[in-house]
This record gives structure tokens, sequence and C-alpha cells, in this order.
């Protein structure tokens, strides 16, 4: 496992006595799965004869008043959420160590969380598939030797893939910048459905850092120079409140809301604004 990505302090914040709490909707999409087991959800699975030692309190007295016969009504078992995490791995996260390590120390605490919820979470690699990961006592230290060997195959070069997959919850953790403009960002995600976990530099919303700064075009080298206009900060600030719209309209078909978290390599202040953000009741 990659100690400088997952040092020990940051582990031990991965323990169930210390790890953040995190109110998940078990059941993400109401009758998506059919689990196979009877249970305590409210969907009727059958009735079955009564046998001495059950609980008097499933009988159905109904019935019982029109055959004569006991008989005990019996439920279908509420399923187990899938959470499918899907870490950026492409070059705009991993240009930065701060970025990249928020991102996959991010993707270690929800699904360790997850896991101690008793949830299932697949981790989805693009150009690798997914794996599925099983809740169990050494669950939470294989997930994060999972994230590690991703994070150190490299850089991707592809954006994050979202999948239409019943019964999952998609997580995505990204800066989402998949886009060359916002206008084919729309296009693109329009329909989109996943939760987001937003990583963003505090520089991104100040308009005095960018106007300092020269552009250079990684496929040419050409240097391009911001314009001076009075209108561009209008019109940035404009088109970043409609980017992070469009990311909680997404974040909402998903089940879930858009959330935000400020890059850095500190465990402590990722953990705190771990638990501020995340923390909050969807």
């Amino acid at each position: 496992m990659n100690s400088e990505l997952f040092p020990q302090d940051f582990l031990r914040l991965l323990q169930p006595d210390s790890r953040p709490p995190l109110q998940v909707c078990r059941n993400v999409r109401n009758g998506g799965n059919r689990a196979t087991g009877t249970g305590d959800s409210l969907e009727f699975q059958e009735f079955r004869s009564y046998v001495p030692g059950d609980d008097p309190r499933d009988l159905d007295w109904n019935l019982f008043r029109r055959s004569r016969k006991l008989f005990l009504r019996r439920y279908r078992a509420q399923p187990e959420a899938v959470h499918r995490i899907v870490p950026d791995g492409s070059g705009s996260i991993r240009c930065s160590r701060s970025r990249a390590f928020t991102v996959w120390r991010v993707a270690a605490l929800l699904g360790a969380r997850l896991l101690q919820t008793g949830d299932r979470i697949r981790l989805e690699e693009p150009g690798a598939g997914s794996r599925l990961l099983q809740p169990g006592a050494e669950a939470v230290r294989e997930w994060c030797e999972w994230l590690s060997s991703f994070y150190d195959s490299g850089e991707t070069g592809a954006a994050p893939e979202v999948r239409s997959r019943t019964g999952e919850r998609q997580w995505v953790i990204s800066d989402f910048y998949l886009a060359p403009t916002l206008a084919e960002f729309e296009r693109r995600w329009h329909l989109a459905a996943f939760i987001p976990i937003r990583i963003f530099e505090a520089s991104e919303s100040r308009l005095s850092a960018l106007q300092a700064c020269t552009l250079c075009d990684v496929e040419d080298g050409r240097e391009i120079t911001l314009p001076d206009d009075p209108g561009f900060a209008a019109r940035y600030r404009a088109d970043y409140a409609r980017f992070e719209s469009l990311l909680n309209v997404i974040g909402y078909r998903g089940g879930g809301r858009l959330y935000r978290i400020e890059c850095t390599e500190s465990v402590r202040e990722l953990h705190l604004a771990y638990r501020k953000i995340l923390n909050q009741e969807r």
C-alpha cells in the first residue's frame, strides 16, 4: 500500500469508532432490485403455514377468519445497497499532488464508511473494469489496497465513466473539468445521474488569480493571455455558478446533491472538511 497516499494517521481515521458518520439511503431505487430472502421490509412476499415457535405477531388474522387456518405473512428482505465509487484519474487531477491525494483519500473515507453501514462498494477503474467489495473484517484495508493500486497505476487519460446500472448509487469524485467548454459539458452530461463530489482549488473562485496568470495551450505550447475585459468577471462568475448548478441537478437525479471539498494534502484538514460536508443528511 502507498504509505504517502495513505499514511498511518489517515488509516486510523478509517476505524469504526472514528469514521465520520454518513447518512445513507439504504434503498437507492425502490423496486429496482428484489431480494430472494424474507425480512423486515414493507413489501409482501408470501404466506406460509404456521408452525409452533413462529412469532404470533406475524399471523394474518383476517385470513384466519376466512379459512380457519393459521398463516404467517412473509415480507421481502430489504436488499443492501451497492455504491459505485469512481475516482477521477485523468490529467487534470494527476497534475497536482494535492488534487490527486484529495480525490483518493475522499474515496477511501467514503468507501470505508459505506462498508461499515453494511453496504457493498464497487471500484470503477477506467479501462480496467470494476471490482465489487463485500463488508467484512478486512474490507476497509482491502479497499485501501485497491485504491492504492489504482493510484500507482498512473494517469488514465480518460474522463470518469458513468453507467446506468439499476440498483447502484454512483459517486464520482473529480474536479469535473471534463469538457473544453461549458456548453460541451452540458451536452455530454445533461441527462447524467450520479452524486458529484467536486474537489477544487481555493483560487478557482478568485477572479484576481486568473487575471494574473497566462495560460498555455498544452497541444502547441502557445501562450494565451486572458482578456482585459470589464465584462469578463461577470461572465466568469455566471459560468462558474451555472457549472455548479448543473452538477447539483445531476446530483439530485443521482439521489443526493453536489458536495464540494477543497484540495489539501493535510490529513487533518481533509478529515474535518469531510465531516462537515458529507455528514449532512441528504
